[in-house]
């Protein structure tokens, strides 16, 4: 006898049991260190995330900054081609159009020495700022960044005020400049620093464009982050050591010594320096710190990029133990009662599996050949036992139906052999009428699919004329526009000569001459990329397809458009080719409503 055939399902039913217990057992003991290695590893990792996401957020607000002070600046140059009248309202447009505010940004302005201020807009001093539109002027994040006030301002202190940081910090260098965090006592009553670009003409500074920005905006973000109930993360110049951002949590456990923003300064005490400089000057991850009562804290560092700041984020390590701790027990606890509830469910399904198959075996072995009269299995169990009760049974009396019924199928299958080949001609004569309708079928598919393929080439040509007419008509705008702007400018040149030098006698000299030629050369500039733009438009509407609607039109202007139309692409296609056209139209023709692209 062989070994299978002593295997009973009761014995598979208990050894799986026990097999399944053992591999669930193992499979915790492996998953609970495995998982304590893994929140061990997690728990650095947000320390690393939280540090990087918010140097970076700090370093993005520095660095949008510094692209709007460049934007702003390269426009200032347009300034010495302005008179006084029209110098404000260019800066009004500049500032419009190319200055968005941040949350943190509260204003940016211009602000120039005495003969610049006098030679651009007339004034002894000039200071023109634009900024958010503050219903308060001591709230957080001051104003609505959609509703933006401009000022000017005369009053020359900035000149020489040492308050006015903003100002004399931007004369350093001839790059970006950023002030040291100072207190807006005059306006905003916060604390802020400014980003300065000075302008200057070759080694000369003649002034400045800077960006305040509110520091309430940075440090509240990093001051609302939650590490924990001993952790915390804060700002602190690393140069100084001046602690930027509010402490107040950290006193209690003696880790940053600080209880107000901007007022205590780490580098002061010579032991707290030695500790904390090496970390606020580089990055590290994992390192450990000490607190008064010899309790180790994991702190993490990032060093911005834009700024002489460094971002800590620190927790007691005791803290992080006892939530892994506390975690790995809720695990252990899920497990054991994991291995209860298997170990009950596995039971009750092998007794409720067991007895219903043994019952349905020995039901089984009862049935000889086509006899079944009496045989019945049990119906019990599980759900797929009693199913499969149900369905032997279901069985055992389709069988006996079918040994009534083979008879019936014998006589019928009789009859279908007689009137067999009757049917085989009907459906071969079917067969051979669908064939045709088919290979019409096909043949008128082919035809749509040749027409399809031609309308598919004349859309194709169509986009691509359009969008080579889009791209032509970009650089005709601007030829058109500046060849007018050029235009007015030479009248006003020669208004500006007039002004300066009088009405000369002599009006054919060799500079009126040259404005005259110039200002020609412009008209015919303008009027032959007026003619090119109407070709390009014609493009357009031929490359647009046929809408089908029909629409009143002159049939001479048609002719005259379309007609050039057709002598550009023939050009286009053969450079040889060349015709004289004769136009002759009538007056009479009035306008018709047609299908403008049919005609």
């Amino acid at each position: 006898m062989k070994i299978a055939d002593k295997i009973s399902i009761r014995y598979i039913s208990i050894t799986s049991i026990i097999f399944t217990i053992i591999c669930i057992a193992g499979f915790i003991i492996v998953f609970a260190s495995e998982y304590a290695k893994i929140q061990n590893e997690s728990i650095t990792k947000d320390f690393l995330n939280i540090s990087s996401d918010k140097a970076k957020s700090v370093d993005d607000e520095m660095i949008q900054a510094k692209q709007n002070l460049t934007r702003l600046k390269g426009y200032i140059g347009i300034l010495d081609f302005l008179d006084t009248s029209k110098s404000l309202k260019y800066l009004k447009k500049v500032m419009a159009d190319n200055f968005s505010f941040s949350v943190s940004e509260y204003n940016c302005y211009f602000a120039f020495e005495k003969p610049v201020a006098q030679k651009y807009f007339g004034r002894k001093g000039f200071i023109y700022t634009v900024n958010k539109n503050s219903s308060s002027k001591n709230s957080q994040i001051a104003g609505n960044t959609d509703n933006y006030v401009s000022e000017v301002w005369n009053d020359t202190a900035y000149l020489t005020s040492p308050k006015e940081v903003w100002y004399h910090t931007a004369k350093k260098s001839k790059g970006f400049e950023i002030t040291a965090p100072y207190f807006d006592e005059s306006f905003m009553k916060q604390w802020m620093i400014t980003v300065c670009l000075g302008i200057y003409e070759g080694d000369t500074f003649i002034g400045m464009v800077g960006i305040d920005i509110l520091l309430d905006g940075i440090f509240q973000d990093i001051e609302n982050e939650k590490i924990g109930k001993t952790g915390d993360i804060v700002i602190v110049n690393n140069q100084t050591g001046l602690v930027l951002s509010k402490t107040e949590s950290y006193l209690k456990n003696n880790i940053l010594s600080a209880d107000e923003r901007l007022k205590v300064n780490l580098y002061d005490d010579p032991a707290l320096k030695k500790i904390w400089q090496p970390i606020f000057t580089s990055d590290k991850d994992d390192e450990v710190v000490y607190d008064k009562n010899n309790s180790p804290y994991i702190v993490s560092s990032r060093v911005l990029k834009e700024l002489p700041w460094t971002v800590v984020v620190f927790q007691s390590k005791s803290e992080l133990k006892e939530s892994l701790n506390d975690s790995l027990k809720i695990f252990a606890v899920i497990g054991i009662a994991l291995l209860f509830v298997v170990g009950i469910f596995a039971f009750i399904l092998a007794k409720n599996i067991t007895t219903p198959v043994r019952g349905l075996v020995n039901s089984m072995n009862k049935i000889k050949g086509t006899e079944v009269a009496g045989v019945k299995a049990p119906v019990s169990g599980i759900a797929e036992t009693r199913r499969m009760g149900e369905i032997f049974n279901k069985m055992v009396l389709s069988i006996s139906d079918a040994v009534a019924e083979k008879e019936k199928y014998y006589r019928e299958l009789e009859e279908i052999n007689l009137t067999l080949e009757e049917k085989v001609e009907k459906r071969t004569s079917e067969l051979v009428e669908k064939n045709s309708q088919i290979e019409s079928a096909l043949l008128k598919l082919k035809e749509t699919q040749e027409q399809l393929i031609v309308k598919e080439k004349l859309a194709s040509l169509g986009s691509l004329t359009a969008g080579i007419a889009h791209e032509i008509k970009n650089p005709l705008n601007f030829i058109n526009n500046f060849s007018e702007l050029s235009c007015e400018l030479i009248t006003e040149l020669k208004e500006e000569v007039e002004k300066k030098y009088g009405k000369r006698e002599n009006e054919n000299d060799d500079m009126d001459l040259l404005l005259s030629d110039i200002e020609s050369n412009l008209h015919k500039i303008n009027g032959h990329g007026k003619r090119a733009d109407s070709i390009v438009k014609n493009m357009l509407l031929h490359s647009g397809g046929n809408s089908g609607e029909k629409g009143i039109s002159n049939i001479n202007v048609l002719v005259e458009e379309y007609g050039g139309l057709a002598y550009h692409g023939m050009k286009a296609t053969d450079s040889g080719f060349n015709c004289k056209k004769k136009k002759k139209y009538t007056d009479k023709m009035k306008p018709l409503t047609v299908v403008v692209q049919d005609i």
